[in-house]
C-alpha cells in the first residue's frame, strides 16, 4: 500500500477512535499506528488496526469502559506481531510502548496502585504469551490475526476474574 494511502487511512481511523471513544482511545491508536506506518505499510497491517475500532464501538454501545484493557492488549499484540516480522526487539519495544501509554492513561484516571499492579501482571503475562505464540507460529496473516484476537480475548476474560 502506498505511504499516502496508509497515512490517509490511519488518520481516518484515528478520527473514528477519537469520535467514538475519546482521547485515550485515540492516543493508544496513534501509538500503535506510528511505528507500523514507518516500517510496515501493508494492507494487512492497517486492516488489523482498523479491526480494533470494533472494540471501541463495542465499548461505546455497551457503556463498558473496561473494554479499554482488551483494546490495549489487542493494539499491543498487533504492534508486536507486525514489527516482530522484521526484528524481534523492535516488536518488543513497540508492544511495550503501547502498554506504557496504557499505564500513563490509567494513572491519569486515578487507578489505585493495587489495580495498576494487577493490570501490569495480567498485561505482562498476555504480552509474553503473545511473544511465545508469535515465535512458534508461521509468519503469515492468519497466525497474526489469531494471535491478536487471542490476546484481546485473554484480556477480556481477565476482567471477569
Amino acid at each position: 500500500m502506498p505511504q499516502s494511502e496508509f497515512t490517509l487511512t490511519s488518520l481516518l481511523l484515528l478520527a473514528a477512535m477519537q469520535l467514538i471513544g475519546g482521547p485515550p482511545w485515540a492516543v493508544l491508536g496513534a501509538i500503535a499506528i506510528v511505528p507500523i506506518a514507518f516500517t510496515d505499510c501493508r494492507t494487512s497491517s492497517i486492516a488489523l488496526i482498523a479491526s480494533s475500532v470494533s472494540v471501541v464501538v463495542l465499548a461505546r454501545l455497551t457503556g463498558n469502559r473496561q473494554f479499554f484493557f482488551p483494546y490495549t492488549m489487542y493494539l499491543a499484540s498487533i504492534v508486536f506481531v507486525q514489527l516482530c516480522d522484521q526484528n524481534f526487539w523492535r516488536g518488543v519495544f513497540g508492544g511495550t510502548a503501547v502498554l506504557a501509554a496504557f499505564f500513563v492513561v490509567r494513572t491519569q484516571q486515578h487507578a489505585t496502585a493495587r489495580v495498576l499492579f494487577i493490570e501490569f501482571i495480567v498485561a505482562a503475562s498476555i504480552i509474553v504469551s503473545t511473544m511465545f505464540a508469535c515465535s512458534f507460529s508461521p509468519r503469515h496473516a492468519i497466525s497474526r490475526v489469531v494471535i491478536t484476537i487471542g490476546a484481546a480475548l485473554l484480556a477480556f476474560f481477565s476482567l471477569l476474574i
